[in-house]
């Protein structure tokens, strides 16, 4: 994955982890599970968190507001999605590496 990428990758999960911390901010403590996999020619982030977290909001995220997070993993991963449970919500991001099949190389 070329630097560029990384960084892009890198800002994804970030933002998606502070969309998780503000949607549960009740002052309490804070569970956030995190997988990362390189699979056939891709990279793919799993986070999962709190029924309230990742829900697509009607209006256009600012930086630093609930949303922001899947804004960008719309716009900078290959492919993304929400998975949504009674108790736990997740959100993952997919992206290319350079040379691999799939869809247009990063």
């Amino acid at each position: 994955m070329d630097p560029d990428s990384f960084g892009d990758l890198r800002l994804m999960v970030s933002e998606l982890v502070s969309d998780a911390v503000i949607a549960e901010n009740k002052g309490e403590d804070l569970e956030i599970r995190m997988r990362a996999m390189l699979s056939e020619g891709r990279v793919r982030v799993e986070l999962q968190q709190g029924a309230p977290a990742y829900r697509l909001l009607p209006r256009e995220a600012q930086p630093g507001t609930a949303g922001w997070g899947l804004q960008l993993a719309q716009r900078l991963s290959d492919r993304w999605g929400v998975k949504r449970g009674e108790r736990r919500s997740g959100v993952w991001v997919e992206m290319y590496l350079a040379g691999a099949g799939g869809g247009d190389p990063l």
